[in-house]
């Protein structure tokens, strides 16, 4: 934790004080002295001359009290060279690997840092500021990037299956997740959280022939690219193949819906995905489940900035409209509250 609650207190000030002094909010005050943000560079120097001492004094114990924690999963690893986003999450910095370095976009993704062979290189000018929510929905990303190019309280969105990201909740370390499932088998919250609406899609298989069965996949053993064993996707072909007595279909193991479609086009007969992804690829598709989504909140973290910048985004941002022409993808009642 930082010295900000401490040393404002010895000086006599309050946080409403403290706040005029520097030239920053009150709520930003509270927020860092709670440990849900960590100030910009230009931020912590105000408030360190407003208290009359220097940053590493105010803020060096938080800033570099011990190595980033490293958020991954069986197919995003931290191989030294990866890039990685970066959040803090109470009192920790959390690291997680940036997947799909170059997008469709053929653009470079944002990222903070890089994994080495001893541990994570962070950038001098990184922002620990932004709500880090892990999960798999598409949308997710699009409001990401949509907030960073507006400038606005920063997502850090990391990419993790539902059963990767309800475990990182679990540990504190993501400040929310997004998870999917059929409605009456979605995942239990491990913590105290708030929940929204976000938006419902067919799980199913992508393959390369059209109008193939799971049944004719099933008898001939034929190759599947799959998931790891905690994502949702994963688990609707795991009861449609045991609904028709199959035990398994050989397959790699890889990662997200995209990469499971692309893996079709580079020749295996299918993959388990979402429909979006499927028709992006111009390939058949076998549904198997309906699955919903949720963005759950860490309930300490609600009043964060990107938490209310998130949900401000679904319920009245423009990237849901554009998320709209996603095929197969269903926007009802989009950022709802859902009580618990």
């Amino acid at each position: 934790m930082n010295n900000v609650k401490s040393v404002r207190q010895g000086a006599k000030l309050s946080q409403a004080e403290l706040a005029l002094r520097a030239s920053v909010t009150r709520q930003l005050i509270s927020a860092i002295e709670a440990g849900r943000h960590s100030p910009s560079v230009e931020a912590a120097i105000r408030i360190a001359g407003a208290l009359g001492t220097d940053v590493e004094s105010l803020f060096g114990s938080s800033r570099a009290s011990s190595a980033p924690v490293v958020l991954t999963s069986k197919t995003t690893p931290a191989l030294p060279g990866t890039p990685c986003v970066v959040s803090r999450v109470g009192s920790q910095v959390v690291c997680a690997p940036v997947r799909n370095l170059l997008g469709a976009s053929e653009s470079w993704a944002y990222a903070d840092g890089v994994f080495t062979d001893t541990g994570v290189d962070l950038y001098s000018d990184i922002d620990e500021t932004g709500l880090m929510v892990a999960g798999c929905d598409p949308l997710l990303g699009l409001i990401s990037a949509a907030l960073k190019e507006r400038r606005a309280p920063r997502v850090v969105s990391v990419h993790l299956s539902t059963g990767a990201a309800v475990e990182g909740l679990r540990q504190g370390l993501v400040h929310g997740v997004v998870v999917h499932g059929p409605s009456e088998s979605l995942p239990t919250p491990p913590i105290d959280v708030h929940r929204w609406r976000f938006a419902s899609w067919r799980v199913g298989l992508a393959t390369a022939t059209p109008h193939v069965s799971l049944e004719e996949l099933a008898v001939r053993q034929a190759t599947v690219a799959q998931r790891e064993p905690g994502a949702g996707t994963q688990h609707a072909l795991d009861r449609a193949l045991a609904s028709i007595g199959s035990s398994g279909l050989p397959g790699p193991l890889v990662d997200g819906h995209l990469d499971a479609a692309r893996h079709v086009v580079a020749g295996v007969a299918g993959g388990i995905t979402m429909e979006a992804a499927a028709r992006a690829f111009q390939l058949g598709f076998i549904a198997l489940e309906t699955h919903f989504s949720e963005l759950w909140i860490d309930a300490r973290y609600v009043q964060h900035r990107g938490a209310i910048a998130l949900v401000g985004e679904l319920t009245a941002g423009t990237t849901v409209s554009r998320a709209r022409n996603l095929p197969g993808y269903d926007l009802s009642n989009i950022g709802s509250r859902l009580v618990a």
